[in-house]
């Protein structure tokens, strides 16, 4: 700092020198030398001429100075230059063989290759998703630490009296990775193959159907909805992820679970499991044999599982950029687009400013629902 700081006193000596030689209309033809004295005003004194090799040399200083200035001007890009060094954490807050999980794991293979970079996988499973994104917010804003989360991000302000972060702040959006569909499942031993069967059997057994869900989850507030709206009684049963929660479905412990279409997709193919209604207005292409919740007696049923991708709140913006960039030319290869939509993930693309704006707009509006299906605060 001390070797630039007397580099610059060099450079505005002689950018003076110029001014007071200009403004004086001075000039000669023999060689001048530049005297830097002052008057105590920190204007210079006149008193000498300026030639052709003092004149090169204020041209040249000032150059310099330009140059410095450009430099210091744009801390960002440098930075983003020369982004990335090293490896990249991946924190995904649902457990290994969720959707979350797989997707973020197949976008995250993309992203290695775009950004010269191996990517280490990290689940943060726990308190509705916000243990990993505390751990997050709480890192180091350099863009070596990302987030995969689902709605459980937009769904914690309202199902819990305290979050450890600032849900807009401490997160720079990217853009969402997609959105999929929740499946109704259920076993094929229960002998149900209908929405309306299984409301009419929960209405005959004594406390009604029990559900899994993660909690303060989209699967969570998906199956809230679902009792309230059908009229029937139903208890909640909390697991970690998907995974858990397909296992007691499949093995009747548990009656029924709106699960991502992804995880819940092999055993729906190997008739492990039963699908009775995709919550969307239109049947999905991994699963055009399934029904729509809409079609099947459950209307105000439409309900998306989106997988946003994050910086941590201070990340610089030209690092956000680049993140943003090259996650968009994964998305959009061929390959794993179409590999996405075999898996029941749809696009939702997004700019980083306007996942940001969406995602307090979803505040907002996932409040609302949790409100309606009657959830409270924990």
């Amino acid at each position: 700092m001390v070797v630039v700081a007397t580099a610059l006193q060099s450079v505005w000596d002689w950018a003076r020198c110029g001014c007071a030689w200009a403004g004086l209309g001075l000039s000669s033809g023999r060689l001048g030398s530049c005297r830097v004295a002052t008057d105590g005003s920190g204007f210079m004194k006149s008193g000498n001429t300026i030639g052709k090799g003092a004149r090169a040399g204020i041209v040249a200083s000032a150059a310099l100075l330009a140059a410095f200035g450009a430099a210091v001007t744009a801390p960002g890009e440098a930075v983003a230059q020369a982004y990335p060094t090293k490896p990249i954490r991946l924190v995904i807050t649902l457990s290994p063989g969720s959707a979350a999980d797989a997707i973020a794991r197949v976008v995250g293979e993309g992203l290695s290759q775009q950004l010269g970079q191996p990517m280490v996988y990290e689940n943060r499973v726990g308190g509705g998703g916000t243990i990993g994104a505390n751990a997050v917010a709480k890192a180091d804003p350099d863009g070596y630490t990302l987030l995969v989360v689902t709605n459980t991000h937009t769904m914690a302000p309202a199902l819990f009296n305290q979050i450890p972060y600032d849900t807009f702040a401490d997160f720079a959006g990217i853009t969402p990775l997609g959105i999929s569909p929740h499946v109704l499942i259920i076993a094929p031993s229960q002998n149900i193959n209908s929405i309306k069967d299984l409301v009419a059997a929960a209405k005959t057994r004594p406390g009604g159907i029990t559900y899994a869900a993660v909690v303060a989850s989209g699967t969570h507030l998906n199956g809230a909805h679902f009792i309230k709206t059908m009229g029937i009684e139903g208890r909640m049963v909390p697991f970690k992820g998907a995974p858990e929660s397909i296992t007691e479905v499949m093995t009747g412990r548990v009656d029924i679970y709106f699960s991502p279409i992804l995880p819940a997709l092999p055993h729906l193919q190997d008739k492990k499991l039963l699908g009775l209604g995709v919550t969307s207005k239109v049947r999905s292409a991994a699963l055009p044999d399934v029904p729509t919740t809409f079609a099947n007696g459950y209307a105000d049923s439409e309900f998306g599982l989106p997988f946003y991708f994050f910086a941590p709140g201070k990340t610089p913006r030209p690092i956000v950029n680049q993140l943003y960039e090259a996650t968009v030319k994964v998305l959009q290869t061929p390959a794993i687009s179409s590999r996405l939509k075999d898996l029941g993930i749809d696009p939702l693309p997004m700019k980083p400013e306007e996942l940001d704006a969406y995602i307090k707009t979803q505040v907002v509006s996932e409040a609302e629902q949790v409100r309606a299906a009657g959830l409270t605060k924990q």
